[in-house]
């Protein structure tokens, strides 16, 4: 009988200790950046804005005039934006301090669908937006 109480008690310990170390290896999982997009349409631009925790900190923009994508930085939180048109033209941010802008541009047949995409990348992780639908 005291060989099963020792037991059970080791048990009972063990599975204390392992729940400890799970709640401790996962509260940095509950600080996680969040980000998120809008699209908005101006004449003669459309613009993805990317907010990260909630603040308006970044955008990726495509110029119907020029064809031009530009990827703009504005937050020194280590990470870099990308902006890509679905005509094979990125713009990208990484290996820039903030704020910082940058653009790329190649010529497309006027009147032609494209999409466009903003990413926010940092330390090993990548958050995208979905493909909007542009128009050259």
């Amino acid at each position: 009988m005291r060989i099963t109480r020792r037991i059970v008690a080791s048990l009972g310990a063990a599975a204390l200790a392992a729940s400890a170390l799970t709640a401790a290896t996962a509260a940095p999982a509950s600080a996680a950046t969040k980000v998120s997009f809008e699209l908005e349409r101006y004449d003669p631009r459309d613009e993805i804005v990317i907010y990260i925790n909630g603040v308006a900190t970044s955008s990726v923009e495509f110029r119907h005039d020029g064809d031009k994508v530009c990827a703009w930085d504005g937050a020194a939180d280590g990470g870099y934006i990308t902006g890509s048109l679905s005509s094979g033209v990125t713009a990208s941010t990484k290996g820039h301090n903030s704020p910082y802008k940058a653009c790329k541009s190649k010529n497309v047949t006027e009147g032609k669908t494209l999409y466009l995409q903003a990413c926010f990348k940092k330390a090993g992780f990548s958050y995208c937006s979905p493909r909007y639908k542009v128009w050259a």
